[in-house]
């Protein structure tokens, strides 16, 4: 983490694969945009397992 721009050349490489379904990050759990509060909640006790999404729209 001493390279100024590794995260960025991380990313670059990684969005491609991510976008075409090469990789396919785990869901863990989906909540309201009402229940971004609890997402958080949720995130700080680790009670989720892969990415946690908030949807924006309905």
């Amino acid at each position: 983490m001493t390279r100024r721009d590794f995260m960025q050349q991380q990313w670059r490489e990684l969005l491609p694969m991510i976008e075409t379904g090469v990789i396919k990050p785990s869901i863990g759990a989906t909540y309201p945009m009402d229940g971004f509060g609890q997402a958080l909640v949720d995130m700080d006790n680790r009670l989720t397992l892969g990415k946690s999404i908030v949807r924006v729209r309905g």
